[in-house]
């Protein structure tokens, strides 16, 4: 699919969401498709906003149930025998909101100190959109289909239990929270590349390779 084919599936789609509003765009030209494409990839990108102070971020799920927090990296799932221990997941649900972890897969793991929390909490949760004048500038994903997590994000409780899990597979820019009850944290482009950072900067380097340095 060519550039200006993008750029028109993407206009129909906001032109579809916008249905309903009394004021409809006109008509644009490629020159104007073109233009919104740019400034809509602008957009996508994170822009550190600062917007919640580190005691603002403490209080949010999952941050504040979590009495210690680790980075982890793993081994993938590999197909072997039913009755083979490492054809378990990484984490293995035992109660709601309690897990346990396969320790057969581990590769690396490191607890944050608090200041490392409050580095990871200022990613998720202050870095949001490019703000950009265009009230049409749409979202750009870099998703792919596929799925190999390699790194996670553990809390714990006060018993060291695993209370919450974000698994994240940095090849194919996509996530997983163990529960849909997290807000307040905006996937814009640049936000993988800045955790891929924190966790080779915290000595879990395994699953964080790139074909680029950094």
């Amino acid at each position: 699919m060519t550039r200006s084919q993008i750029i028109l599936v993407a206009l129909l789609f906001v032109s579809f969401c916008s249905f309903g509003q009394k004021k409809r765009s006109k008509g644009l030209s490629l020159a104007e498709m073109d233009r919104l494409y740019n400034i809509s990839q602008k957009h996508s990108k994170c822009f550190f906003n600062g917007k919640f102070t580190a005691d603002e971020r403490r209080t949010f799920l999952p941050f504040n149930h979590a009495a210690e927090v680790r980075l982890i990296s793993y081994k993938w799932n590999i197909p072997r025998e039913a009755n083979d221990p490492d054809s378990l997941p990484v984490f293995i649900p035992v109660a709601q909101n309690a897990f346990a972890i396969n320790q057969l897969k581990l590769e690396e793991q490191k607890t944050l100190s608090n200041a490392g929390i409050d580095s990871l909490t200022n990613i998720f949760f202050n870095y949001g959109y490019t703000p950009v004048r265009s009230k049409n500038a749409y979202i750009l994903e870099d998703a792919m289909s596929c799925y190999e997590p390699h790194n996670a994000v553990v809390f714990l409780d006060a018993d060291g239990k695993v209370v919450y899990y974000f698994d994240v597979c940095f090849s194919c820019l996509r996530h997983n929270w163990s529960t849909p009850k997290v807000k307040n944290v905006i996937y814009c482009d640049g936000k993988y590349e800045l955790l891929r950072k924190f966790f080779a900067s915290q000595g879990v380097i395994y699953g964080t390779k790139r074909l680029h340095s950094d």
